[in-house]
C-alpha cells in the first residue's frame, strides 16, 4: 500500500510539483490543458431526466470552474458558449447575463447559441425583469451599444426605456446585438394571444427591428458589420406546451435571413399562412433553408402545400400534428399524407431525412379509422432517414366494422424507398387503444421487411422504440424488456433476423430501477 502524499491538498490551482512522477497518485490537475478542454466541451448542459426543471447555464461546468483559478480560466469561454434561461431558473438570470457580456466583451463573442423563455409582464408600466441590479456603469454600457446599434434618436430612447422597465424584448434584442458569432436562437412559450398593455413602442418592437436590420446587412453583404449576424443558422420558435398557438409570421421575419438554414416552429396555427399576403408573393423563396421542422395544430393540406413551396431546397422536413405532451380536443390529424408528399415532390432530389407523426393523444379506434391513405416514398431516391407511425407508415382504410379496419393495409416494403439506411416506427403501444395487438399484422410486416433485406441494401439500422437494461457493473442486456406491438417470443425471433441480416436493432438502455411494466404485457420486465 502506498503511503499518504502529504504534499495533495485540495483545490490547489496547480498540481504541486513532482506528484504526477509518484504512481497511484495522478489527479485531475496533473492532466494537460488541451485534454482537460477536450473532456469540458463533452460534459452535457443536463441531464435528460431533469430537462423540465433545469435551470440556466450547465451546473456541472459551473461547479468545476468554482474548483481553482485554473479549471475557472479554462471553463469560463466555453460555459458561455451556451446560454441556458427558463421559466425555472431565477427571473434575473437574464439580466445578468446582459450585464456580465457588457462588462466583457470577450465573453460576448464567445456566445454560440441562447435558449430563452419568452416572458411577459402582467403590468403595462412594468414588465418581469427586476432592474434594480443594473449599476450606473452597466447603464452606461446599455446607453452606448444601444447607440450603436440603432441612429434614430427615439427609437433609442424607447429601446433604453423599455431595457429600464424590464420588458423581454428589448433586453433580448440588445443581447443579440452583443453576440456577433451567435449561431442558435431559441424562443420558447411563444404566445401570439399575448397582447402588451397599453400603445405599442418601439421598444416592443425593437427585437424584430434588430433582425431585419441582420437581414438588410447580410443582403447588402456588409460583411464588416457586427450586427449582421452572419453565422446565425438556426432559429426554434413557438410554445412547448398548452393551448396557445403560434403565428408562423414570427418565423418568417427568420427565414429570410440569408444565413439561416434550420428553422423550427411549433404550434403552428394556418391562419397566418392564408390571411398574410406575403405568402402569395410568387417570388418568395428561402433557398437558404436546409431543414424544416413544423408541429401544427390546424394546418389545412392547401397552406401548408403553399407555405412548402417556398423552400425549394429542403434535405430534412419534419411535419408533426399536436405534442405528446397535450391532449388538445378537435386536432386535426393528417387527412391526407398523399397531399403532403405532393407538396415537397419538387424535393424528391434532395430530401434526404423526413419526419412524419401524428402526436395526438387519441384514445378510441374511431379516429384511426378516419384516415384513407394510399402513398409511397418509392419516388425519393435520396431519402436515407424516415421517421413516423406505423398507422402513417402503412395506412388504414374506411372500415365499419373494427376488426377489419387493418385488413387492407400497405406493405411496409412497398413503402419505403430503396436508398433508406434508418427507419423508425413509433407508437406501437397506441395500436392497444385500437384493438387487440395480435389483430394487427405487426411482427409480419417486419419479418417481411427483413426477409426482403435485399431490396433495401443501405438499410442499417431500424427503431421500433424497444428497450433494455443497461448495467454499471457488466455488459448491458442483448435481449428487450419493452417491445410494444410484439410477444416476447416475436421479439426475440425479429432480433434473430436482424442479426442474420446484418440490421441493427435500435434499443433504448435504462437501468432497471427506471424501467417500467405494463400489466398489458406488451412491457415485460425480464430477471437480472
Amino acid at each position: 500500500m502506498d503511503p499518504p502524499n502529504p504534499r495533495i491538498r485540495g483545490h490547489q490551482s496547480r498540481a504541486v510539483s513532482g506528484s504526477a512522477n509518484i504512481p497511484g497518485n495522478l489527479t485531475i490537475n496533473d492532466i494537460p490543458d488541451e485534454i482537460l478542454l477536450y473532456i469540458i466541451r463533452w460534459v452535457p448542459i443536463y441531464h435528460k431526466s431533469d430537462l423540465s426543471i433545469v435551470s440556466y447555464g450547465q451546473l456541472s461546468l459551473r461547479n468545476l470552474a468554482l474548483c481553482s483559478r485554473r479549471f475557472h480560466q479554462l471553463v469560463e469561454p466555453i460555459l458561455y458558449e451556451r446560454f441556458y434561461h427558463n421559466c425555472h431558473a431565477p427571473c434575473n438570470g437574464i439580466v445578468m447575463f446582459l450585464t456580465r457580456i457588457l462588462a466583457r466583451p470577450d465573453l460576448a463573442k464567445r456566445v454560440k447559441a441562447i435558449h430563452t423563455t419568452v416572458t411577459y409582464g402582467k403590468l403595462p408600466s412594468r414588465g418581469p425583469f427586476e432592474m434594480t441590479c443594473v449599476n450606473n456603469d452597466n447603464w452606461a454600457r446599455i446607453k452606448s451599444k444601444v447607440a450603436e446599434a440603432c441612429h434614430l434618436r427615439t427609437h433609442r430612447d424607447d429601446w433604453v426605456e423599455g431595457i429600464g422597465l424590464g420588458f423581454w424584448q428589448p433586453i433580448v434584442a440588445l443581447i443579440i446585438t452583443l453576440t456577433p458569432n451567435l449561431e442558435v436562437l431559441d424562443f420558447d412559450h411563444w404566445n401570439d394571444e399575448y397582447v402588451v398593455p397599453g400603445p405599442t413602442t418601439f421598444g416592443q418592437l425593437s427585437l424584430w427591428w434588430t433582425i431585419g436590420q441582420a437581414r438588410m446587412l447580410q443582403v447588402d453583404r456588409q460583411t464588416k458589420n457586427p450586427l449582421g449576424l452572419w453565422k446565425l443558422n438556426s432559429v426554434q420558435l413557438g410554445r412547448s406546451g398548452g393551448g396557445w398557438r403560434f403565428n408562423i409570421d414570427r418565423l418568417l421575419a427568420f427565414v429570410t435571413l440569408p444565413s439561416l438554414e434550420t428553422a423550427r416552429a411549433k404550434y403552428v396555427n394556418s391562419r397566418s399562412i392564408t390571411c398574410d399576403t406575403r405568402w402569395h408573393d410568387s417570388d418568395l423563396r428561402f433557398a437558404n433553408v436546409k431543414e424544416l421542422s413544423l408541429t401544427c395544430t390546424d394546418v389545412s393540406p392547401s397552406a401548408f402545400a403553399e407555405y412548402l413551396g417556398r423552400f425549394p431546397n429542403l434535405n430534412t422536413l419534419c411535419y408533426a400534428i399536436g405534442d405528446v405532451s397535450a391532449a388538445f380536443e378537435g386536432l386535426l390529424p393528417i387527412q391526407s399524407v398523399g397531399s403532403v408528399l405532393e407538396s415537397i415532390s419538387h424535393l424528391k432530389p434532395y430530401l434526404q431525412d423526413l419526419t412524419l407523426l401524428d402526436l395526438g393523444c387519441f384514445d378510441t379506434y374511431k379516429h384511426y379509422t378516419s384516415w384513407n391513405l394510399t402513398w409511397s416514398l418509392a419516388s425519393f431516391p435520396a431519402l436515407r432517414r424516415l421517421d413516423t407511425t406505423w398507422l402513417v407508415l402503412t395506412g388504414v382504410k374506411r372500415e365499419s366494422n373494427a376488426v377489419n379496419v387493418f385488413k387492407n393495409m400497405l406493405d411496409i416494403v412497398d413503402v419505403i424507398p430503396s436508398s433508406l439506411e434508418w427507419l423508425r416506427v413509433r407508437d406501437f403501444h397506441k395500436l392497444y387503444k385500437v384493438h387487440d395487438v395480435h389483430t394487427i399484422p405487426v411482427y409480419e410486416q417486419i419479418l417481411l421487411l427483413l426477409a426482403q433485406k435485399h431490396r433495401f441494401p443501405a438499410l442499417k439500422q431500424l427503431d421500433l422504440g424497444w428497450e433494455r437494461y443497461r448495467y454499471n457493473d457488466r455488459p448491458w442486456a442483448r435481449e428487450p424488456f419493452k417491445f410494444p406491438g410484439f410477444t416476447e417470443e416475436q421479439a426475440l425471433d425479429v432480433l434473430a433476423k436482424c442479426e442474420e441480416v446484418s440490421v441493427e436493432m435500435v434499443m433504448m438502455a435504462v437501468y432497471e430501477a427506471m424501467a417500467w411494466t405494463a400489466s398489458t404485457g406488451w412491457c415485460h420486465r425480464r430477471p437480472m
